[in-house]
């Protein structure tokens, strides 16, 4: 009877045991869920805020400022990085690569025949332009496409000497 006693004791006991751990194990495998999901979320919200950031960027450049009003002119210097061999569409234009002084990474404009013309691979122009005031945020190729281009001159200048102005 004593034996019985202390083997049901001991059944009971390993029972406990096994339910507690079962138990835990499952409390830790929705531990490790839990912790997957804030995880996959975190990176969600990262990856949201960052896309969030560059959109609202691009927003403000490209945003039209209806509260500037006229006309404007002004310059910017540009060093023709390559006159690309690239056949256009209407054979009346050609696409230039242009680099500006200090600026992160070089651009692609569609000249004119004309314009491209007067370029040279290598060397710097000042490139005059004028138009509408809401547009002064624009920047790299939606300058081109914003502004109307009305001069385009050689300059030796480099560095700070570049002329880098502003639509005033």
């Amino acid at each position: 009877m004593k034996s019985i006693k202390i083997v049901s004791c001991l059944l009971i006991c390993i029972l406990i045991s096994g339910c507690n751990s079962s138990k835990t194990k499952s409390q830790a495998e929705q531990k490790n869920d839990y912790i997957e999901q804030i995880t996959t979320l975190t990176e969600k919200i990262v990856e949201l805020s960052n896309e969030n950031a560059k959109l609202t960027e691009e927003l403000s450049n490209e945003e039209l400022d209806s509260t500037v009003t006229g006309e404007c002119t002004f310059t910017r210097t540009y060093n023709v990085v390559d006159i690309m061999k690239y056949q256009t569409g209407d054979n009346e234009s050609k696409f230039i690569i242009l680099d500006q002084f200090q600026t992160v990474e070089p651009f692609i404009v569609n000249l004119k025949n004309d314009q491209a013309a007067i370029l040279t691979k290598g060397d710097n122009f000042e490139f005059s332009f004028s138009g509408e005031k809401k547009y002064h945020k624009s920047e790299y190729t939606n300058l081109f496409k914003n502004f109307k281009l009305d001069n385009i001159k050689a300059t030796d200048k480099i560095g700070l000497d570049q002329v880098q102005e502003s639509c005033r």
